[in-house]
């Protein structure tokens, strides 16, 4: 009950329920069964792997033994991938240099390409955790979100929602969320970042240096400008701009120290500045303007 179109392709198959099509498409295939192989040297190299579909030219090439139920959609989608399991990868160079890395999903032209061993990785995005070889649990959602994680075993957990969002990152248990958010955070670990930007010619500025910090900013004016930089630990800062109808409101909060909370709600009122800067430990900042 196997299909086989295209020159050597299942050559030299012995078992039933597969499926190629293409020029030595599941060309080794021996006892494996249930794999579906469509394109030139799809599969070309399983042997008795099984229930792996590969659609695209090279698409899981290099895939031989107890390999199973991997699905590679894209020119050399898991192109190298040999041992690895239940890997999910759709677009261009998805997934390309993974080898032993298991439970990873790469959506997206060139995501996740440098893998080989991590695992339970999900990239959804143009080279979305492009530069993660041996990371886990990292979740990258957008254009190049994540690209410079998961390159040494330590870099596990994070989480990246929006375009370039920790772009820079190299540290764990991260969560960026909005464009270009922690874009530089570069080692940092336990940050969550939550921006929102709306409105025209808006320019938002983050850079954080430590841990367990938490930023949430909230900016739904034009020509608006949003600094905020924090250097120690444990800081929460929350501060939302919300001036509307009006243009020209900047906002800027530095902080220096550690377990300071900072709250700003600027709203109601355009062409408004605010700025913080606050220097030592425990300080405790609650600023209302406008309405």
């Amino acid at each position: 009950n196997n299909t086989s179109v295209g020159t050597e392709s299942l050559r030299f198959v012995t078992t039933s329920g597969n499926s190629a099509l293409g020029y030595r498409a599941l060309r080794f295939a021996n006892t494996g069964d249930q794999n579906t192989a469509v394109g030139a040297q799809s599969l070309d190299s399983v042997t008795t792997g099984s229930r792996n579909t590969a659609i695209g030219y090279q698409a899981l090439f290099s895939t031989t033994s107890t390999s199973d139920r991997n699905t590679a959609v894209g020119y050399q989608a898991l192109y190298t991938n040999t041992v690895g399991v239940n890997n999910t990868a759709l677009g261009y160079f998805a997934l390309q240099l993974n080898t032993t890395g298991s439970y990873n999903t790469a959506t997206g032209v060139n995501s996740v390409q440098a893998n080989t061993t991590g695992a339970y990785n999900a990239a959804f995005g143009y080279e979305a955790l492009y530069s993660n070889t041996v990371g886990l649990d990292n979740t990258a959602v957008g254009y190049q979100a994540g690209w410079s994680v998961g390159t040494v075993d330590t870099q596990i957990t994070n989480a990246f929602f929006g375009r370039i969002s920790g772009y820079s990152s190299t540290g764990s248990r991260n969560t960026y969320i909005g464009d270009g958010a922690g874009y530089w955070m570069t080692t940092g670990n336990l940050n969550t970042v939550s921006q929102t930007i709306k409105g025209q010619n808006i320019s938002s500025t983050l850079a954080i240096t430590g841990s367990s910090n938490r930023v949430t900013t909230n900016i739904t004016q034009s020509n608006s400008t949003s600094n905020i930089a924090i250097t120690g630990d444990a800081n929460n800062v929350n501060s939302t701009m919300n001036a509307t109808g009006g243009t020209g409101s900047t906002l800027g909060i530095t902080v220096l120290g550690s377990s300071n909370t900072i709250l700003t709600t600027q709203g109601g009122t355009t062409d408004s500045t605010v700025k913080l800067q606050v220097t030592g430990t425990s300080n405790n900042v609650t600023v209302h303007s406008g309405n």
